[in-house]
């Protein structure tokens, strides 16, 4: 099957890579995981203990070492993605997760109630039900909510505020927020057929490989994120290959140029 996303347990002290059929864990070669785990979407570790949101093919599953793996039986069981952060007060972090199209809700213990589990919360409502949520993810300490149509955050008091009003009123995909990265103080995703940027003083402003190009008319959709210490590298498909591309920002002498 193909990848669909890797993972580095900290607390096996291993890569997982989920594909749409199995999970598999490299030791010294990719083995697959004693469970099935089908369907996996995303996968998240917290306290200890690996998460995989399957979204409608079932109950999200969990593991302590990658290869066992026990689905949940909590009431609200179903997940598209998860996030680790602080709870509304700032006081320890939980264990985030959204469900299509637009429940957003967080537990201190996602596993089964005989392991310990708690229910998760009820869900907050993000936006309206004709667009899906893409993904979560923080920008400084504050939660944001990708979704087809627009960018929210979330209070501390349970409300939701768009974040990017107008900006996608016509830029409708399920490829917004769908890829998110940090590099240095700003949090990069992509964006319909190209990137955007939230710095860490909450200013937006589109930014890409492919942006601002002068007599250059090649065009692709972004396909991955990633980020190191020195370069924000970037995935994209132009119909026929992907290619990589990695940058940094560089002061010319009048602004700052990637």
């Amino acid at each position: 099957s193909a990848v669909v996303c890797f993972l580095w347990a900290e607390t096996v002290g291993k890569w997982l890579c989920a594909t749409a059929g199995k999970v598999y864990i490299y030791g010294t070669t990719w083995t697959a995981a004693t469970t099935t785990v089908a369907g996996v979407l995303q996968m998240a570790e917290y306290n200890g203990v690996l998460y995989a949101a399957r979204g409608a093919t079932g109950a999200y599953m969990y593991s302590t070492d990658g290869d066992t793996w026990t689905a949940t039986d909590l009431t609200n069981s179903t997940a598209y993605g998860f996030l680790v952060a602080p709870n509304p007060a700032g006081t320890a972090e939980n264990l985030w997760k959204f469900k299509t199209p637009n429940e957003l809700s967080r537990t201190t213990n996602g596993k089964t109630v005989a392991a310990g589990g708690v229910q998760w919360e009820s869900p907050t409502y993000v936006g309206e039900t004709a667009n899906n949520i893409t993904n979560i993810f923080l920008v400084g300490d504050k939660l944001y909510i990708g979704k087809e149509d627009g960018l929210y955050w979330a209070d501390a008091n349970g409300g939701v505020h768009p974040a990017l009003p107008g900006e996608l009123k016509v830029n409708h995909s399920t490829d917004n927020f769908k890829y998110v990265t940090t590099w240095q103080t700003s949090t990069y995703f992509s964006l319909q057929n190209g990137m955007g940027e939230i710095t860490s003083s909450e200013t937006f402003r589109p930014m890409g490989p492919l942006a601002e190009l002068v007599g250059i008319s090649k065009k692709g959709t972004v396909t991955g994120l990633a980020a190191d210490r020195d370069y924000l590298y970037v995935t994209v498909y132009d119909g026929t290959h992907s290619t990589i591309y990695k940058g940094k920002e560089v002061w010319t002498g009048a602004k700052l140029r990637w």
